[in-house]
């Protein structure tokens, strides 16, 4: 279904959906828990979280990708970068500001005070409002994904690809969140491959599916 020039793909939202709940989930055993065997290193729960940590952001920066990439053509440079920039960026610096003002004012009874250089911190992501760290690093996927438009969807995979092999050969000079970019692009990219096929690869699901359940009511009957 065609909604404003926007593809609709109801099943994308629902694994969306499901994983903003893991994400919650994943976010919902606090340190403080830890001493109380809660989430302690044995514990059921702390296997729950670090199963849900080792892909829901992945899973996230891919469709993250795969709504994006492919959208990049519709608009010029400047018009792409705007439109991200209000979307990403506002909210990151507004929130990150907040929370320097919160605390600036309670600064004698904070636990963890801002950092001296909290300004340029924040410029490359590391956000003093801690969780907002992935607006910024999606700004600069999609700033390099909007300026190296012209490769087309494989040739950003392969950039892709080769940012995750130098994350790994040196990642001493990544200032900030940088480094995050380097490591994640890859999911971002291969979002945009993802949705270049995904309507064919669609259908030869579905087919499968319906073989499969076939075949297990058969043997079941």
């Amino acid at each position: 279904m065609e909604t404003d020039n926007k593809t609709y793909y109801e099943e994308i939202d629902i694994v969306k959906g499901f994983a903003i709940f893991l994400a919650v989930l994943g976010h919902s055993f606090p340190d403080a828990e830890k001493g109380w065997y809660i989430i302690g290193q044995d514990s059921f729960a702390h296997f729950v979280m670090e199963w849900i940590y080792s892909f829901h952001m992945p899973v996230f920066f891919m469709f993250a990708g795969f709504l994006f990439i492919p959208r990049t053509g519709r608009f010029d440079i400047k018009t792409n970068l705007l439109k991200r920039f209000k979307r990403l960026m506002v909210p990151y610096l507004f929130f990150s500001l907040i929370y320097i003002l919160g605390k600036t004012i309670g600064s004698s009874v904070a636990n963890h005070p801002l950092s001296p250089n909290y300004f340029v911190d924040m410029l490359f992501g590391k956000s003093p409002a801690g969780g907002c760290w992935f607006l910024w690093v999606l700004f600069v996927m999609a700033v390099v994904c909007v300026l190296a438009k012209k490769l087309g969807t494989y040739w950003l995979f392969v950039m892709s690809i080769l940012m995750y092999i130098l994350y790994y050969i040196d990642k001493s000079w990544m200032i900030g969140k940088i480094d995050l970019v380097f490591y994640d692009f890859i999911w971002f990219a291969l979002g945009g491959v993802l949705a270049k096929h995904y309507v064919p690869t669609k259908k030869i699901l579905d087919r499968a599916y319906i073989g499969i359940f076939t075949t297990y009511m058969l043997a079941v009957l």
